[in-house]
């Protein structure tokens, strides 16, 4: 049976998403893989070479999205590490126990960054993270809060973020990209998320490190907030990304005028103040005690790709 068109419509619509940041993403590929356990026929005998076939498609479909790594990670230790005619069982429960960790760790992570965000009233962020929409909502049922953003530029992801913070009835102001300095200036902190992140760096919307950089200047502490499933497996390396649409861009073509269109850069985990994670807040120097920088399978050992920790920045 391997992957069915159900499954295989659910990661191509994941795949085209520019909009939703890593974690709502694998939220729903975690669903859509569980539906196709459940459709297996009982006594399935090729389970193992489909997991690994489901398990590649689903990193293939966001690939420098660390959650889709862990997922499909994951799911391939449990069927390798379970005991004969126990792999659909072991599957299952390494998937349960991903989404119920993602669905506790909203709280423990707000945990982390709380106390730091004491006297904190005006918030700056960038694009669009589920982690960070939901740490704003903790955060109003506390305190008065305002929340600064940007469009999020060329798929104005931002105005998304902005018009679900309006629905929760939290105070927006929403700028060009251009103007993220001058709000920065006029928050008492950045708040960001992240897509994926190494020892060394973050890897998330272009545009970051210019912001962690300002917020620096004009001394606002820039925290990430993000669970540790976007903490990329030993061995894993993040492939270099191909530049997108340049209609998104520019609409009409000029002769001579080559559009540059990337969604997403390192950015050196130094820059910022510290990571609050499911695990506790991290200084940037302490990222690399976390634990849940795991093993790669070895059918997800990438070939040619470049490393995101040997990225110029």
């Amino acid at each position: 049976m391997g992957v069915d068109e159900r499954l295989r419509r659910s990661i191509e619509r994941i795949a085209v998403d520019k909009q939703r940041g890593a974690a709502a993403l694998v939220r729903e590929a975690a669903v859509a893989v569980a539906e196709w356990l459940q459709r297996l026929p009982p006594g399935y005998s090729a389970l193992k070479e489909a997991i690994c076939d489901v398990s590649r498609q689903l990193v293939a479909a966001q690939p420098t999205m660390a959650p889709f790594v862990q997922l499909a990670n994951q799911l391939l230790w449990a069927a390798e590490l379970a005991p004969p005619g126990n792999e659909l069982h072991a599957i299952r429960e390494a998937l349960e126990a991903f989404s119920r960790r993602m669905e506790s760790q909203l709280d423990r992570i707000f945990e982390a960054i709380a106390d730091r965000l004491s006297g904190c009233h005006r918030v700056f962020t960038y694009s669009y993270s589920s982690v960070v929409l939901a740490v704003m909502a903790r955060l109003a049922h506390r305190t008065a809060v305002e929340v600064l953003c940007t469009e999020g530029r060329p798929v104005r992801e931002g105005v998304l973020l902005a018009s679900e913070l309006a629905r929760l009835g939290i105070p927006v102001r929403l700028g060009v990209d251009a103007a993220a300095w001058q709000l920065v200036a006029e928050s008492d902190v950045v708040l960001i998320g992240a897509d994926a992140v190494t020892p060394t760096h973050l890897y998330n919307k272009q545009g970051t490190t210019l912001l962690v950089l300002a917020a620096r200047h004009l001394n606002r502490p820039a925290y990430c907030l993000c669970g540790t499933e976007k903490l990329v497996p030993k061995g894993y390396s993040l492939p270099p990304e191909a530049s997108k649409d340049p209609r998104e861009v520019l609409e009409h073509p000029i002769p001579g005028v080559q559009v540059v269109n990337f969604y997403f850069e390192a950015t050196p985990l130094e820059l910022v103040s510290g990571l609050a994670t499911d695990q506790g807040f991290f200084r940037p120097e302490e990222v690399s005690r976390l634990a849940a920088f795991s093993e790669l399978h070895p059918a997800l050992a990438p070939s040619g790709l470049v490393s995101l920790d040997d990225a110029s920045v």
